[in-house]
């Protein structure tokens, strides 16, 4: 740098080698200052004069500037940026590559187990993991195929059900016709003979006979269901020195509801063999609706002899883990026939079907109308 200060021309005893230039006299910075001249072209190179006035000490400063290193500095400076640039760009494309080829061959492997499920097969696994959208696509792929096989082994089990409650139907209507018109038969007679009580008993034997034996659909109204209960204590009580008796509680729309065929009486019937029948005594099975948060279900419960907290721990053990066998007897067979024809039919979680007891007072069995699955 040079100063101009108060008209004296004051060079710097530490100017480079380049800006001593002005002491040359074709290169006199003082009459370049003298003259307000702002560049200057030389052998030197080309130099730019920038003049700076400081206020507060009334100083004009001027400063010589080499274009030429300037230039020479930033074109250095700029090819190594772009060396940079260029490196980068070689290190990503790189890396980018492997990260494609990675993908692609994921992808690769996925889209070959959906052609194998394609062609039907259900069992293929996908051996990729992680946490990236290949890794969490064949985590749902997975899912899925799980989901699948679950849906078509529950289809099969109920196509199956399906299929023994047609057999037994099938089995149970052999000469369905003969025995109705025998019934009637011996309705007509005992109504000549005024036996009104044998009438009665024969007219609800045939309806209860008709409800079970027909199987065209598997689903029916709950009034329908209830109606066939009623008959069947009638049908009870008859035979029976003490009474059975019955007492409904179920809102209209909720008896409009749909519930699967024959499966109250298998309950009402488990209720007066195992709970009502030990006692020897007068018993009550009440049957109510129940709303709880949204949701409809159906009570049944029974005054009789109910059963110890031990026991009734392993009923729900056995409703929980064990399969129907018809080999086996015991309180639970009943129940647990229900609740398997409703697991099959329905989607059905732990709470849908309930029981709970007290000795010597009760057994309620709760159970969840819902929709067909």
């Amino acid at each position: 740098y040079s100063l101009y200060l108060k008209g004296e021309f004051v060079t710097n005893e530490i100017l480079t080698e380049k800006i001593n230039i002005a002491e040359d006299k074709n290169f006199d910075l003082r009459t370049l200052i003298d003259l307000n001249q702002t560049s200057v072209n030389s052998e030197y190179g080309r130099f730019e004069i920038i003049k700076e006035h400081v206020n507060s000490i009334d100083v004009d400063i001027y400063a010589l500037v080499d274009i030429d290193a300037i230039n020479k500095a930033m074109k250095s400076k700029t090819n190594r940026l772009i060396y940079l640039t260029i490196a980068l760009l070689l290190i990503l494309s790189i890396v980018m590559n492997r990260l494609i080829k990675l993908l692609l061959k994921k992808l690769g492997i996925i889209i070959d187990r959906m052609r194998e499920v394609q062609n039907g097969n259900l069992d293929v696994d996908i051996p990729i993991s992680g946490h990236d959208e290949m890794g969490e696509l064949a985590y749902h792929f997975r899912k899925m195929l799980k989901r699948i096989n679950e849906l078509i082994e529950n289809v099969l089990k109920k196509q199956s059900a399906v299929k023994d409650a047609e057999i037994r139907a099938l089995q149970t209507q052999i000469n369905s016709h003969f025995i109705y018109n025998v019934l009637e038969n011996i309705k007509m007679k005992a109504e000549i003979n005024y036996e009104h009580d044998i009438s009665d008993s024969i007219t609800h034997l045939g309806s209860l006979m008709r409800y079970s034996m027909e199987w065209n659909n598997h689903i029916v109204k709950l009034k329908d269901e209830l109606e066939y209960v009623s008959r069947y204590i009638e049908l009870f009580n008859m035979r029976m020195d003490y009474q059975i008796r019955l007492e409904l509680t179920v809102e209209p729309e909720i008896l409009e509801m749909d519930i699967l065929k024959m499966t109250i009486q298998p309950i009402v019937e488990n209720a007066i063999e195992h709970g009502i029948t030990p006692k020897v005594d007068v018993g009550i099975i009440r049957i109510n609706s129940v709303v709880v948060d949204s949701k409809k279900y159906i009570e049944i419960t029974d005054d009789g002899v109910g059963m110890s907290e031990e026991k009734l721990n392993e009923i729900r053990a056995y409703l929980k883990y064990e399969r129907y066998d018809e080999n086996d007897s015991g309180t639970s067979i009943g129940l647990l026939n229900v609740k398997n024809r409703l697991e099959l039919f329905y989607h059905y979680d732990e709470d849908d079907f309930t029981i709970d007891s007290k000795e010597n007072q009760f057994t309620k069995i709760r159970i969840r109308l819902k929709t067909l699955a």
